[in-house]
C-alpha cells in the first residue's frame, strides 16, 4: 500500500513517511565600529605636541571591521559632528581614497562615496560598497576644528 523509500532520520521503507534532513548554514556579516581621534595641530604649538584647544584640528578615524564570514554590502556610516566643532572642507577619506564633500560625481560611485551635510544635515556620511569578512576592515577619516 505505501511504496515510499527509507528516508533519513530513522523512518522505515513503506511506512508512508519520508524524512529529508539537511544542515543549513547561515553566514552573516558581523561589523565592529570604532572611532578614534588625534589632534593634528593647534594655533599655539602647531604640530608639535598639539593640544585640544580652540582652533585645534582634530582628525577622526572611524574603522569598520567585519568579523563575520559573509561580506557586508552597502555599509553606511553616518557621523554627526560634535557640538563645538566645525567640519574642515575636503578632508574626507574613505578606504584611503580622498572624497569630495558633495554626494555627486565619479567619487560617489567608486563604489565608495562620502559627503558632508548632504545626506544627513550636520553629518559626515560615507557609503562603503562592501567589506569582506574574516577581519577585513576599512576606514572613514575626516578633520574638524575645535571652535
Amino acid at each position: 500500500m505505501f511504496a515510499d523509500a527509507t528516508g533519513t532520520g530513522g523512518d522505515s521503507a513503506n511506512d508512508g513517511q519520508v524524512h529529508a534532513l539537511n544542515a543549513l548554514q547561515v553566514e552573516a556579516a558581523d561589523l565592529v565600529v570604532t572611532k578614534t581621534s588625534a589632534v593634528i595641530s593647534d594655533p599655539v604649538r602647531g604640530t608639535t605636541n598639539p593640544l585640544r584647544i580652540p582652533g585645534a584640528v582634530v582628525r577622526w578615524t572611524i574603522t569598520i571591521t567585519n568579523n563575520g564570514a559573509a561580506t557586508a554590502s552597502s555599509v553606511v556610516v553616518d557621523d554627526p559632528l560634535d557640538s563645538g566643532t566645525t567640519y574642515d572642507p575636503g578632508t574626507i577619506v574613505v578606504g584611503g581614497v580622498a572624497e569630495d564633500d558633495d554626494a555627486t560625481g565619479a567619487d560617489e560611485t567608486d563604489p565608495d562615496g562620502a559627503d558632508w551635510n548632504v545626506t544627513t544635515a550636520g553629518s559626515v556620511t560615507a557609503t562603503i560598497g562592501s567589506i569582506a569578512g574574516s577581519g577585513a576592515s576599512t576606514t572613514v577619516v575626516f578633520d574638524v576644528t575645535i571652535n
